[in-house]
């Protein structure tokens, strides 16, 4: 079942490759939305595919490319909106 989950992701997670990390894996996946950095030093996620590729996307969330140091990671599951055709890094 397609569901859409908004992933926030905390700790030293930025400028360690976080968004590739996610844009890299969302790609080999077929999972579409969106990654960015937030001003607060946190890493934003918005992504729309089957439950079970999500929950794959949320577990790789937990653990960060080997330079990151994740701290916190929150979840908020949503109804799929049909509205990406791609994964992309929103700079």
């Amino acid at each position: 079942m397609k569901k859409r989950i908004r992933i926030r992701v905390r700790g030293d997670v930025q400028g360690v490759s976080m968004r590739y990390y996610v844009k890299e894996f969302s790609r080999e996946k077929g999972i579409v939305g969106w990654v960015t950095n937030k001003k607060d030093g946190s890493v934003e996620i918005v992504a729309e595919a089957d439950e079970e590729i999500l929950f794959a996307l949320l577990e790789l969330c937990k653990k960060g490319p080997k330079w990151a140091h994740v701290v916190k990671v929150t979840e908020a599951w949503e109804d799929p909106t049909d509205s990406y055709d791609e994964f992309r890094i929103i700079y």
